[in-house]
């Protein structure tokens, strides 16, 4: 688990409370951290002393627990994937009052991501001609544990496209731009799997081949393919090629947003040697390796955004419009029937910039902003560590409401 390692490494927040799925969980956890519990999302959304609740539960769960935070315009952060699907992303993003909120994309804001898009912006490479990753992920084939089965059905919107190659996706927009005119091919070979705590069949419609090519800004082309379920393999490997070098990334598991990564580049007829990750791009070098690493960088910069007051809202459904236009050719459209410009249209027609003048106000107030976790994990599951910040870009963020609607229509489908 990474929040609570991630939480207790930034300097300037304080966990102030939190609640989990059950009222035994909570009192533990609640306990265990020397913080109140609380019996709901809405309890903790009224509270005046918490400036900030994290949702951090199943993607199933999101909805639920985000419409009494967006209902009191209290700033949040819920973790990626969002929603389910599409609509339920859209669905949020126009709900309740305005106010800061935050997606938990945070490969965006990893050291090693912001180190190669200076690089890249540096002319390390030259002029970039292509992009090529590859991520072999372990999870997602024909095998599940009971804790994760649920992950096997595409309408839970936790597959390998709405988790490790939505999270690539950003990266790879961070450092090179966004990916247009894209063919996307994408395949559930197993249809089948098995739960390997009871040994019992589950039906599998979360796809475990995905392979998409298009073009970067500038004409490159760039080409991205995740295989499920793919354990003897590399997990994690991007090389960038340009006119006059090139760099090559690798990570030690297939999750590019949480692997520790490692960088190789090579000027022209040079062969590819490490590169040592400049000090200044780490704010937490003890977490380096562990899932905490990019989450503190993370709630550093969310931090900052509130402090502030002027937080940079970036469209997360711009990651489910991708998804969703890509999984077309999965359910038997024509894969040409994804409009070239869709990614790079969506970000740009969700940008804003307004937030809660009020929330913003009394968090610049207050010395160190205040935090609440809804789906806080077992307490006894947690690692705790400890260090230092420094400013940095902003993260991705759910827009704020072009205008406030809380009796917006619910998108199609289950609650």
């Amino acid at each position: 688990m990474s929040r609570q390692p991630a939480v207790e490494a930034v300097p300037g927040v304080r966990l102030r409370g939190l609640t989990a799925g059950s009222p035994e969980s909570t009192v533990a956890a609640a306990e265990r951290y020397g913080v109140p519990g609380y019996t709901s999302v809405a309890e903790m959304a009224d509270r005046e002393e918490i400036d900030l609740i994290a949702i951090t539960v199943r993607v199933p769960e999101h909805r639920r627990l985000l419409e009494p935070v967006l209902e009191s315009g209290k700033a949040v952060l819920c973790e990626w994937p969002l929603a389910r699907d599409l609509a339920e992303a859209e669905f949020l993003r126009d709900a309740g009052r305005p106010g800061p909120r935050f997606t938990g994309l945070q490969g965006h804001v990893s050291p090693t991501t912001r180190w190669v898009r200076d690089l890249i912006a540096d002319g390390y490479v030259g002029e970039v001609l292509s992009s090529s990753m590859i991520c072999s992920f372990p999870g997602g084939g024909a095998m599940f544990t009971s804790a994760s089965a649920y992950t096997a059905d595409a309408a839970n919107g936790a597959t390998m496209m709405t988790i490790p190659f939505a999270h690539a996706l950003d990266m790879q927009s961070v450092v090179l731009g966004e990916l247009t005119r894209t063919t996307a091919t994408i395949a559930t070979l197993r249809t089948q799997a098995v739960n390997t705590d009871t040994g019992e069949a589950i039906a599998k419609t979360a796809p475990d081949q995905i392979a998409v090519t298009g073009r970067l800004p500038g004409g490159a082309v760039a080409s991205m393919h995740f295989r499920g379920g793919a354990l003897r393999t590399t997990p994690f490997v991007w090389e960038i090629d340009g006119t006059r070098g090139s760099l090559r990334i690798t990570g030690d598991v297939g999750l590019p947003m949480s692997a520790a990564l490692a960088v190789e580049g090579a000027h022209d007829q040079e062969a590819l040697s490490p590169l040592e990750l400049p000090a200044e791009y780490d704010r937490f070098p003890q977490l380096a390796g562990t899932p905490a690493h990019n989450v503190a960088h993370l709630y550093t910069e969310v931090a900052q955004a509130l402090r502030a007051g002027t937080p940079t809202f970036l469209g997360s459904t711009t990651r489910w419009s991708f998804t969703a236009c890509s999984r077309r050719s999965h359910t038997g459209e024509p894969e040409n029937s994804c409009p070239a410009s869709t990614a790079a249209t969506d970000l740009s027609g969700l940008k804003s910039a307004s937030t809660s003048a009020t929330v913003s106000r009394a968090i610049r107030n207050r010395s160190s902003p205040s935090l609440a976790i809804a789906g806080f994990p077992d307490a006894r599951r947690v690692r705790l560590p400890t260090p230092p910040p420094e400013p940095g870009r902003l993260p991705h963020a759910l827009p704020t409401p072009h205008t406030a609607s809380p009796s917006a229509p619910p998108p199609p489908g289950p609650r």
